[in-house]
């Protein structure tokens, strides 16, 4: 079985139900196979930019989902039918509920390590069926990225959360993809943040009406803020109009989206 690959302009997007996604979880939880799930949303296409390296790496992953309503609306408006909308969070929550109800094993990378023991004994609480390794902090190097395969390859999780910044975790996710033990990997970002507790995701209303975004900034204005301006800036007056001029009003067969940022074509 494989989960079916739409090209959104040059983005890998998966299309998916929710029994198809735990279909394949069984198949690839009962053999050596190793899968990495992502999200492709508004807010890491600008990055691109920055790192060269990026693009070819994410769309190289098996599954990427839909990160962000925003970009959800965006790939519904140029034609594209999906079968369900599922963010990286809500990815992760699902893949633990798939967990528990599997008893599958789960490990946590990342966060402090305070932070990452507060979030397994959340989740060990939650989802008491199952099995949650003692985790590993995200504050390694890369000449200690070898000690840290070593350690997940020890504990052989189902699943792997991995929860630190960009462009380090799917780097680490892609280079190491083929020789780690865990049959799920999924870059999940601040979610270990959230499982402690000391973060808390943004409500459904403002999930749907595209404005989760604004929890995230009261909740770390210092760090968020001047990011999500320049997020909007991008999305709003760079990459939807431009994409709509070259696809609807250019008829450009040959755009891609990481044209924009220099990368393909």
């Amino acid at each position: 079985m494989q989960i079916e690959q739409y090209d959104f302009y040059g983005l890998k997007i998966s299309n998916y139900s929710i029994d198809e996604l735990f279909n394949y979880y069984d198949i690839v939880t009962k053999g050596p196979k190793t899968i990495v799930c992502y999200g492709y949303s508004f807010g890491i296409l600008p990055f691109f930019k920055k790192y060269k390296d990026l693009y070819r790496i994410i769309n190289n992953f098996d599954i990427n989902v839909i990160d962000g309503t925003q970009f959800y609306w965006f790939v519904k408006l140029m034609g594209y039918k999906l079968k369900t909308f599922l963010s990286i969070p809500f990815l992760t929550i699902k893949t633990l509920e798939y967990a528990n109800e599997n008893k599958k094993s789960v490990l946590l990378l990342g966060a402090d390590i305070e932070t990452n023991k507060t979030a397994i004994f959340n989740l060990k609480a939650k989802y008491p069926n199952a099995l949650f390794f003692d985790g590993k902090d995200g504050y390694f190097s890369e000449e200690e990225e070898r000690e840290v395969v070593n350690f997940i390859n020890k504990k052989r999780p189902n699943i792997l959360l991995i929860g630190i910044s960009s462009p380090k975790k799917e780097r680490f996710a892609d280079k190491y993809k083929n020789e780690l033990t865990a049959n799920i990997i999924i870059p999940c970002g601040g979610m270990i943040d959230v499982f402690a507790g000391k973060v808390k995701l943004a409500p459904p209303f403002l999930k749907k009406i595209g404005l989760a975004t604004l929890i995230r900034v009261v909740q770390e204005p210092r760090r968020q803020l001047f990011l999500n301006i320049w997020l909007v800036y991008e999305t709003l007056f760079k990459i939807i109009p431009y994409t709509i001029f070259q696809i609807k009003i250019k008829r450009n067969k040959k755009f891609t989206i990481p044209n924009i940022y220099g990368i393909g074509n």
